[in-house]
């Protein structure tokens, strides 16, 4: 364009708010770019928040629209332990069959709500309608369901399994598997048994669903099929302490030797190990990461049920020791026997 030739004010304008249209193109498409399916839980949260305060927020367009997954990957949603749903359920009241010992998951307007019968040793899983209460489906168990129900597209998986010991080394009696249903009917897609208890929440990661047992061993399983990917040994039985998931590896405690571990999910190998001289606690704890810190606890027994209490930070990345803060002096209590801090 020769610059001695003046453009209209039209076509000034014109091209203005054409310049304005391609920069705020590019600002939103990165912005999307960046909120894609991998992004953390934490940070989906507060750009759902600033989304949701300017009074223009759709959940499942939003999701939909960024390709992120509204699914329930770990125990309480995501590794802060922050369990948030972005719906509001309507007012009812139901008695299921059982006691609830975790939290239900939500998906889609429906709770998935895990039983246990402890007198009985049975299981059970309910799908709830969020809107009126109603029971859309239930499933029942040979053992107990002490898992947060994970949602992995149309799928529903849980954890079976008890507290009882088959030897030192071997916690849960009877059947013990993880299980996958239909998320809309409650059938069963795929069972894969385990030696030891399932008891921790299992995680989804990259197509696997991964789960500390009982035995000791760490399963790593295909998701779609429920096959066996990789196994691994770490020597110490786990009861409760559901993993957190954090850059490609997953992070929990273990009893006898009471130890907490990192894995690393792709290769299935211990990233690496930190040794404590818990007497208990440690399998129970479900860790808490932030910043690249990953924060449990444990109990040391000074004998007739009177325990030392202690909370922890580790590097993430290396296992290396942040700090180790005493907590105080505490007696256990009889039913239930907690010793976690």
């Amino acid at each position: 364009m020769d610059p001695k030739v003046e453009q209209s004010p039209n076509k000034k304008k014109f091209l203005n708010i054409a310049i304005v249209l391609v920069i705020s193109a590019l600002v939103i498409f990165s912005t999307l770019e960046y909120y894609d399916a991998n992004m953390k839980s934490e940070e989906i949260n507060q750009l759902k928040l600033k989304i949701n305060n300017s009074g223009n927020f759709s959940e499942k367009a939003f999701l939909h629209n960024n390709n992120i997954s509204s699914n329930f990957y770990q125990y309480e949603g995501n590794n802060l332990h922050q369990f948030v749903i972005n719906s509001t359920p309507g007012n009812f009241s139901i008695k299921l069959n059982g006691s609830i010992i975790v939290d239900p998951s939500y998906s889609d307007g429906m709770f998935f709500v895990p039983i246990t019968n402890m007198m009985e040793c049975t299981g059970a899983l309910y799908a709830v309608n969020s809107t009126n209460g109603k029971i859309v489906w239930n499933d029942s168990y040979p053992n107990e369901v002490m898992t947060e129900p994970l949602i992995v597209n149309d799928l529903v998986i849980v954890g079976l399994g008890n507290n009882e010991f088959v030897n030192p080394n071997i916690r849960g009696t009877g059947i013990n598997y993880i299980a996958a249903v239909n998320m809309l009917n409650g059938s069963s897609v795929w069972e894969f048994n385990t030696c030891g208890e399932d008891m921790p929440t299992p995680v989804y990661h990259d197509g696997l669903i991964i789960e500390p047992t009982g035995s000791g061993i760490v399963y790593a399983i295909n998701a779609s099929n429920g096959k066996q990917v990789w196994n691994l040994s770490t020597g110490s039985f786990v009861s409760m302490s559901s993993p957190a998931i954090y850059d490609g590896n997953i992070y929990f405690g273990g009893a006898c030797p009471y130890a907490f571990y990192a894995v690393n999910i792709t290769r299935g190998n211990i990233l690496w190990t930190y040794y404590t001289n818990a007497t208990g606690g440690l399998t129970d704890g479900s860790p808490v990461i932030l910043n690249g810190q990953v924060f449990d606890g444990y109990t040391v027994d000074t004998g007739d049920n009177v325990f030392n209490d202690y909370i922890f930070s580790l590097n993430a990345s290396n296992g290396n020791l942040n700090w180790l803060t005493y907590e105080g002096t505490g007696i256990q209590p009889d039913s239930p026997p907690i010793e976690i801090p």
